[in-house]
């Protein structure tokens, strides 16, 4: 007949195995301190369509954008006057195939020179649509929605830029990669 220290043995056997497999059913949770950098994952990066200084940043840094919306402008004072200089020039290239076009019914001369005015008034008409495609490219658009990644606006005011130019990122806030 096994002794009373045996039993007693053996349930605290059994129970130690229960505790130990009791606290196995406990969640702990771990955490690791690094250095890590947060970075967008596939971001927009946009930057100067044209050679031009930037005339302002039209969004704040870290800012939400939706697509559409102005981000930047660049100076345009040149750009429009093109644009202006073009159509007068366009105006008086018609105007000056409209009087030869009048006059060709009585001078033939002037009816021998009516394909090249009306091939100024082409080219005009081109440097006018040149100029105004120009001029919109001024205003730059955020392709799509995300956050605007700049350093400071008031760094940028005032700051010749080449075409190509990287000015800020666009990124997807759902979208990033530790670094």
């Amino acid at each position: 007949v096994p002794g009373r220290n045996w039993w007693r043995r053996r349930w605290g056997g059994w129970l130690f195995a229960l505790m130990v497999l009791t606290a196995w059913l406990i969640p702990v949770q771990q955490s690791v301190l690094a250095p890590a950098t947060v970075v967008p994952r596939d971001p927009w990066v946009v930057t100067a369509p044209m050679d031009g200084v930037v005339a302002a940043i039209d969004v704040a840094a870290n800012a939400p954008v939706t697509a559409g919306q102005r981000l930047f402008h660049l100076e345009e004072t040149t750009v429009r006057n093109r644009w202006e200089v073009a159509q007068k020039s366009l105006k008086v290239a018609q105007a000056d195939l409209l009087r030869a076009q009048q006059i060709s019914f009585s001078n033939r001369e002037v009816k021998a020179g009516m394909p090249l005015l009306e091939e100024q008034v082409g080219q005009r008409t081109a440097e006018v649509a040149f100029a105004k495609e120009l001029l919109e490219r001024t205003q730059v658009r955020a392709e799509r929605d995300g956050i605007a990644i700049f350093g400071d606006a008031d760094d940028w005011r005032g700051k010749p830029v080449q075409v190509g130019e990287r000015v800020m990122v666009i990124a997807d806030p759902a979208q990033v990669a530790l670094d």
